[in-house]
């Protein structure tokens, strides 16, 4: 058993550096305006995946954890998979069309491709939940894996094409690949069928309050690029969807980090008072995530500039180096946060997480609008307020953690 989850934990931590590399390289090959571009439409899709699902991600993913039986699985899946497809067909196109049919000026292939891309991102969401939910870890991270890999290959390959849209057709072709590979290779095959309407309502019953988390959350990541783009360009925006390289890898890293130490903070709880339990995430944070972001930050002002004057000299530019450390420090703030999620989350207080979300998200849409009326500098102003929302988060999660009950009632256990 240990062998196995070093090797699905060493596959996903292989898929996350690959795809930091990946964005490295197509930095390296492009210009500040085109990678901008690029960066949001990549990190845009997810969240027309969840909206355009109708909750058939996440209720999926809630209801097929529950059941072992590959009978009861593959239809229900079946369901989500068909289903999910026409509504996410169907919103996706409500929400993509508005843009060719009252703009000239944008890329209609662009758009197209884009709206396959969202497609066959939900096709593989719903793969990767189906592996998850049958406890088949290790074809899980072989799929991930996979498709990090032709992600790579198949990118570098349209590179030279120099557009977005070569870059966006290659992540088609990857999550189409993946998706064949599981049909093929998978014992339970996940098919299309008619939509079980029933099914379909209890999907979206169990995944729609989920999803309004989820839409939350991936908008408080992207939406600052959506607006950056708006209010001041595609080449401020390239610049800083580099740096957010940073913010990347930092999910990367937390996420890692994260999922070892999470069972164990939930473990803590069953076992110890809350004060006890809640002093010793805080230690953590203090101890381990404060100087590391304290450590990576000086390194980001000391190296960042020569590195990118060698290597990447169209990024290079005055207070780059700042502006890298400030998003280095909002990344530190969002490892604290999520660490003392789990203290949430063990006094299932989980619904105040949304309102983490929704704070960053208007402080984000706040600072970023003043920015583009007052700012003299608009690139540290940005990453500015991308540290400002996870600050926000930051001190959110801990005043509701020092209203809990856990922290008010010491004496007991938290579960």
């Amino acid at each position: 058993m240990t062998t196995k989850w070093l090797s699905y934990a060493g596959l996903l931590i292989a898929s996350s550096v690959m795809s930091f590399i990946k964005m490295i390289l197509y930095a390296k090959f492009m210009n500040p305006e085109l990678f901008g571009i690029m960066s949001m439409l990549l990190g845009s899709y997810a969240v027309l995946v969840i909206v355009g699902s109708a909750g058939m991600v996440d209720g999926s993913l809630k209801l097929a954890s529950m059941m072992r039986s590959p009978s009861q699985l593959a239809p229900m899946m079946g369901t989500a998979l068909t289903a999910g497809l026409i509504t996410t067909s169907v919103i996706s196109m409500l929400v993509i069309w508005p843009l060719t049919a009252f703009d000239n000026t944008v890329d209609t292939v662009l758009v197209v491709t884009f709206f396959f891309l969202v497609l066959s991102a939900f096709a593989f969401n719903i793969c990767e939940i189906f592996l998850r939910a049958g406890m088949n870890f290790d074809a899980f991270a072989r799929a991930v894996f996979f498709k990090s890999v032709l992600s790579i290959v198949l990118g570098m390959s349209c590179i030279y094409m120099g557009t977005p849209r070569a870059i966006v057709a290659s992540e088609i072709l990857a999550f189409l690949l993946v998706f064949i590979w599981f049909q093929r290779t998978v014992s339970l095959t996940l098919g299309f069928k008619s939509p079980d309407l029933k099914q379909f309502l209890e999907l979206a019953k169990a995944g729609i309050p989920i999803s309004i988390s989820s839409i939350s959350k991936k908008l408080s990541y992207v939406g600052d690029r959506w607006l950056i783009l708006f209010l001041f360009g595609p080449e401020l925006l390239g610049r800083y969807s580099f740096l957010m390289l940073f913010h990347l890898l930092g999910i990367s890293v937390i996420g890692v980090v994260n999922t070892a130490l999470g069972p164990i903070l939930l473990r803590k709880m069953t076992k110890c008072r809350h004060k006890e339990v809640i002093l010793y995430a805080a230690r953590l944070v203090v101890r381990y995530v404060a100087p590391a972001t304290t450590i990576g930050c000086v390194i980001v002002l000391v190296v960042f500039e020569s590195v990118l004057n060698a290597y990447l000299p169209q990024y290079a530019g005055e207070y780059m180096a700042l502006s890298g450390a400030i998003v280095l420090f909002g990344v530190g703030l969002m490892a604290g946060q999520t660490l003392l999620e789990w203290l949430l989350i063990g006094q299932d207080l989980s619904h105040q997480l949304i309102w983490l979300n929704v704070a960053a998200l208007i402080v984000m849409i706040g600072s970023i609008s003043c920015a583009a009326v007052f700012a003299s500098n608009a690139l540290i102003v940005v990453c500015a307020v991308f540290a400002l929302a996870r600050a926000t988060s930051f001190v959110l999660v801990s005043w509701f953690i020092l209203r809990s009950p856990g922290w008010r009632n010491p004496g007991a256990n938290m579960i």
